[in-house]
């Protein structure tokens, strides 16, 4: 095309486009003598927060600044793929990672990191276990193995593939192919097999058995009369009181014979003590039993020594234990498998006093020593004789207080038993019998702690008072435990301090043995009122926030913070001589309960038990027991009702 002649016309000049001295689609102006928008420019280049990093970082960039506009976009690349459009990127895998700001059209400097891929955990040394094989009822012991570039954050037992432990130690309670096993996250240790035997042989805690009375050793048929049942251990033969009690060979635990007393035949069976004479007369003996079944008028006996001065094992409808004073009792389900025992414990070496005593124990969970109510000194007033009513089955030692009952077996020991010793003979029987804890079915056990107040007294005591109606029975019932997953563990005259100093060997130890999640309710007591009530925000040494304080601390610790959950109780009021009064301790648990590091808190003090004088001073006190202190059922049942609301209202629990 030609061009127009130069001139001073105002025509255009057309030009080749191919020939334009700007690419397609740059921006225009302005250009010298011109007006219109600036370009915009990058005056400072975006930064990043780091320039390496590993899988799974968060890198954050600061925006950079622009000059005549504004970041209109930007873009997070990891091996050119884009990953993010904001100022933060996590990359999920290695490779270099981009990121590059843009205003319109115009780009910043390309900012890049190095991301390395995470060093994966791995076990530099295995975990061990020992031994390599036991008997059921023998501990497991692990050794933990050391991780590189992690952390163990669980483990597991596993007993013919089903979970059992997640601690380092696992007691087992079943014959079969025992595993263990580590994780620092998804990283896995070695599989560490065991093997676990039936029980061949005794545990270590049988070795001072003198008798041991097994129905295995009976022949007869189902349902044949016992005339006679000599022990093998001890030589003692026991022969029918009036008319013979009836073996069972059907129908038992594990297929095991059994013998069954009845109430209303006067069956029973009785026995010179022989060699075990000096051992029961000094009370220093343990005595172990399996039974299951239990039908009888109150307080009937199934074992005694000695007549009616001595101790002895009760059956009590659907309630079993020893009783020294109506304190000591086990309650089971009528018709199910339970193993108790009690060490008898000479009255006049302890004395009576309050500082040797531990909680009552419910459901198969007995203790020794100093650990278990003590006996009163009427105890020690007799003497047994050496007639053949020394020893009584399914009877006391006078062959009067009939119980029916089954009878799977009996053991008496030479002295006294620790908790471990239990423990260990527990668990033997838990297999001998293929039984397993109702705790262990229901999945959670409930334990209600505290004083006289929740073992009750008089009438509202566990014996006595029947199934179902007393504080602990009915806290239970309205949580829907049934029975063998509560325990009751009060007794009364136990103070804060004699609690700090029990309960590892006692609380602690028995729930390793559930293995289950706890669920803790704790009455607070006044057996320590002599004590200033101290603040439980800054708790002092010496006070009763202090203590109560470090006995909630230390059950949270033993038994895992996320296993567990607690409930404190606010007190109720009573009428006495002792300082300080019942409103100091209430004043102060109901505004700082939280201190505590519990997860509820039950306020009793806000019930028409609590406040200042709500005991009446004179007669009648319904609810209150005539001592003005302990409650009957009817406020137990307040008191129950205040403790369900605030446990439902705890999530998890």
């Amino acid at each position: 095309m030609a061009r127009k002649p130069a001139g001073r016309s105002r025509g255009y000049v057309v030009v080749n486009p191919s020939k334009a001295i700007f690419p397609p689609g740059a921006p225009v102006g302005p250009y010298p003598g011109q007006t219109g928008n600036p370009v915009a420019s990058f005056t400072q280049q975006p930064t990043l927060s780091a320039s390496t990093g590993t899988v799974g970082q968060t890198f954050t960039a600061t925006a950079g600044i622009v000059a005549n506009g504004s970041v209109t976009s930007r873009v997070w690349k990891l091996g050119g793929t884009t990953i993010s459009t904001s100022l933060t990127a996590t990359p999920s895998a290695a490779g270099t990672l981009t990121y590059q700001e843009f205003a319109g059209s115009v780009g910043s400097t390309i900012r890049s990191v190095t991301v390395a891929a995470v060093a994966t955990p791995t076990f530099s040394a295995q975990p061990t276990v020992a031994p390599a094989s036991a008997s059921a009822g023998q501990t497991f012991t692990a050794t933990p193995g050391t991780v590189a570039n992690g952390s163990i954050d669980r483990r597991e037992w596993r007993l013919a593939g089903t979970v059992v432990s997640t601690a380092l130690t696992y007691v087992s309670t079943a014959s079969g192919a025992l595993t263990y096993q580590e994780f620092a996250g998804a990283v896995a240790s070695n599989l560490i097999a065991a093997t676990v035997s039936a029980a061949s042989g005794l545990p270590a805690a049988f070795d001072n058995m003198v008798l041991d009375l097994d129905p295995e050793t009976l022949t007869g048929a189902d349902n044949s009369n016992v005339p006679t049942w000599t022990d093998a251990k001890s030589g003692i033969a026991f022969t029918a009181f009036n008319t013979n009690p009836k073996l069972g060979t059907t129908g038992g635990y594990n297929g095991k014979k059994f013998v069954t007393g009845n109430a209303s035949g006067m069956r029973c069976l009785a026995a010179d003590m022989g060699i075990l004479k000096t051992t029961l007369d000094t009370r220093k003996y343990t005595v172990f039993a399996v039974v299951d079944q239990v039908q009888a008028a109150s307080q009937s006996c199934f074992f005694g020594a000695g007549g009616n001065n001595r101790l002895y094992m009760t059956a009590d409808g659907a309630q079993v234990g020893m009783v020294t004073g109506g304190r000591s009792t086990i309650t089971h389900p009528a018709t199910a498998y339970t193993t108790i025992a009690y060490t008898a414990t000479n009255a006049t070496t302890l004395g009576g006093s309050t500082s040797n005593l531990g909680r009552t124990f419910v459901y198969g969970e007995p203790f020794s020593s100093d650990n278990i109510n003590i006996p009163t000194s009427t105890d020690n007033a007799a003497t047994p004789s050496t007639t053949p009513l020394d020893i009584g089955l399914f009877s006391n030692g006078a062959g009067s207080g009939l119980a029916k009952l089954r009878l799977h077996r009996l053991f008496v020991f030479a002295g006294e038993k620790s908790v471990a010793e239990v423990r260990a003979i527990q668990a033997y029987m838990d297999t001998y019998f293929a039984q397993t804890h109702p705790a262990k079915t229901f999945g959670k056990f409930l334990a209600i702690d505290g004083d006289s107040r929740s073992v009750g007294v008089g009438a509202t005591q566990a014996i006595g008072a029947g199934i179902n109606s007393t504080y602990q029975q009915l806290v239970a019932t309205g949580l829907g435990y049934p029975v063998g997953a509560w325990g009751c563990y009060a007794i009364g005259g136990i103070t804060a301090a004699n609690n700090l100093t029990k309960a590892p060997s006692e609380l602690d130890g028995l729930f390793t043995r559930y293995a289950v999640p706890i669920r803790h309710v704790f009455e607070n007591f006044y057996n320590s009122r002599a004590l200033p009530v101290g603040s439980l925000t800054s708790p002092a040494s010496g006070t009763l926030s202090q203590q109560t304080k470090d006995y909630f601390t230390a059950r949270k610790a033993a038994w895992g913070s996320g296993n567990s959950k607690q409930i404190a109780c606010g007190p109720i009021d009573h009428t006495d001589i002792y300082t300080p009064p019942a409103s100091g301790w209430a004043t102060e648990i109901v505004a700082n309960w939280a201190q505590l590091g519990v997860d509820g808190f039950a306020n009793i003090w806000a019930t028409s038990l609590g406040g200042d004088a709500a005991c009446p001073n004179t007669a009648p006190y319904a609810p209150w027991n005539n001592d003005g202190v302990h409650l009957l059922i009817a406020g137990q049942t307040i008191q129950a009702n205040t403790v369900i609301t605030a446990s439902q209202s705890i999530a998890g629990w």
